[in-house]
């Protein structure tokens, strides 16, 4: 299989709100619709032993436990050193400006994985991931739809944002999430849907904020393929602290030693 990124066009990368590429119809519609024809009715969410709102199955499930050929053949094509070069040389002259810590020489590509959101029907809507950013080691995140023409979904749409008025800081008033940003710092730019044969890449760093609107209606689990491209996992591409003003990194360190607390007494 032949990546995505073999006919890349200038007319399928955007600077705003940050810079990303968004394709549809990516795939040719014999691959696309070998992968539709793979995906899998029915999975034993419970066996993964993984949160309720994403499941992520890799290469060797995909492959030995599915069989789902076509699925594996995309999702090893874009997890190589080829594709790696590809997504880097287009984000080429704004990573620097985005993530100031990046070197090259480090940076790595992540194996694809096939990600499940679970929906039942029925289900009050279900919230996927609000606004905020990737990991601090993150360069560049990949998402690929999928779904059937017979599926029916309302939600789960990728949407990207910008600060109303620069960063100043992430909530600190969960446990759940680290990265994510108060709805009254950012404001909405663009929706893309979820459309099946529909590829985005982002260029990750504090710019990047995106989130997955809320599922509210589904006739089956939501699918995409996820990879992209990381430093080591201690490597950090940016300091967001660097960003904050004094009272901001004290709020910073006091909102996070209360996540803890919070974290520690939800697992009690």
């Amino acid at each position: 299989m032949n990546s995505i990124l073999d006919n890349f066009k200038l007319e399928n990368f955007y600077l705003e709100p940050f810079p990303h590429i968004h394709i549809e119809n990516a795939l040719p519609d014999q691959g696309h619709q070998a992968i539709i024809n793979e995906l899998p009715k029915k999975l034993d969410i419970s066996k993964f032993n993984q949160n309720s709102s994403a499941v992520y199955l890799e290469t060797d499930y995909i492959k030995k436990d599915l069989q789902a050929h076509a699925t594996y053949d995309f999702m090893q094509t874009h997890s190589t050193e080829d594709f790696k070069h590809q997504l880097l040389n287009i984000f080429d002259g704004h990573i620097k400006k985005q993530l100031p810590l990046f070197s090259s020489e480090n940076a790595q590509i992540a194996d694809a994985t096939l990600v499940v959101n679970p929906w039942i029907k029925g289900e009050s809507p279900k919230a996927i991931r609000g606004p905020h950013i990737d990991d601090f080691n993150d360069v560049s995140v990949f998402l690929y739809y999928l779904k059937s023409e017979v599926d029916e979904y309302i939600g789960g749409d990728l949407e990207l944002y910008r600060y109303k008025n620069g960063f100043h800081g992430f909530k600190r008033n969960s446990y759940k999430d680290y990265r994510e940003l108060p709805s009254s710092h950012i404001e909405k730019v663009k929706t893309i849907p979820f459309s099946s044969n529909t590829f985005v890449a982002i260029l990750d760093g504090l710019q990047g904020i995106h989130g997955v609107s809320p599922i509210l209606k589904a006739d089956n689990y939501r699918f995409s393929i996820r990879g992209g491209v990381h430093l080591n996992q201690n490597e950090p591409a940016y300091y967001y602290r660097d960003h904050l003003s004094t009272f901001g990194k004290i709020h910073d360190s006091l909102g996070l030693k209360y996540m803890g607390l919070q974290r520690r007494l939800f697992k009690k």
